[in-house]
């Protein structure tokens, strides 16, 4: 008789569950509106962030040569146009070197010279061999002036001056990349 009383309890306990959640299912949630007058106004729209931001362009001055830095045009911040005039390396050691090879020029130009108008006295080999040593002098002294335009940085393109890596008077080693 026991047993029947647990299982009519727990027929009823299921029965009472069960009428529960119908009932509670078929109860109707009312709904709400609220409703107000049309008005224009303006929207504001704001997004906060953090992060870093990162250029799409990006350039490094540099310079195929080594010396000490004589004159910087700008300082970190400051904005530059392309092929503006950034630095300007020391050209002391360059101008020696370029006067020493227009003096080669002009010496074997002479030699030159002279061996033409003593033509009797050298063979054609020897002329050949002088003309020779011309065309390497003026290519010497080409190359020495090309030396003093590559002292003159200038910026690859139009931006602003984000980083400073020399100062005046310090010594640009080679290879140096990075410049600004």
């Amino acid at each position: 008789m026991f047993k029947h009383k647990k299982t009519i309890a727990f027929i009823l306990i299921l029965f009472l569950a069960g009428g529960y959640f119908f009932y509670a299912k078929s109860k109707k949630v009312k709904v709400e509106y609220t409703t107000t007058e049309i008005k224009k106004e303006n929207l504001a729209k704001t997004v906060s962030v953090t992060g870093s931001i990162q250029s799409r362009n990006k350039a490094e001055v540099s310079s195929k040569l080594s010396g000490k830095v004589k004159k910087i045009f700008f300082e970190v911040g400051d904005k530059v146009k392309e092929d503006e005039v950034v630095a300007v390396l020391d050209r002391e050691e360059l101008n020696y070197e370029v006067n020493q090879a227009r003096a080669d020029l002009e010496a074997q130009k002479k030699s030159l010279a002279l061996m033409k108008r003593k033509r009797d006295n050298y063979t054609h080999e020897q002329l050949d061999i002088q003309r020779e040593v011309v065309k390497k002098s003026e290519a010497n002294l080409s190359i020495s002036l090309k030396k003093i335009d590559e002292t003159i940085l200038r910026a690859p393109i139009a931006g602003t001056i984000i980083k400073k890596m020399l100062t005046i008077r310090e010594k640009m080693s080679l290879p140096m990349k990075q410049f600004f």
